[in-house]
């Protein structure tokens, strides 16, 4: 799993001197066991979801 991070330069104007900060998560899970032989075809069956946390630093 990956972390994603992205900071914003504009905050920092808005916060006086302050930054906020971005917390990405990409989940992808594999549903069935046949993905191993659909791989060879480039398919499958997957779920994927984004979860993110905002944290503000002062």
């Amino acid at each position: 799993m990956r972390l994603f991070s992205r900071g914003s330069s504009s905050s920092k104007e808005n916060n006086k001197g302050g930054s906020n900060r971005a917390l990405l998560y990409l989940n992808v899970y594999d549903l069935t066991p046949i993905n191993s032989y659909l791989y060879w075809f480039g398919l499958g069956i997957f779920h994927s979801g984004i979860e993110g946390t905002l944290h503000f630093i002062l």
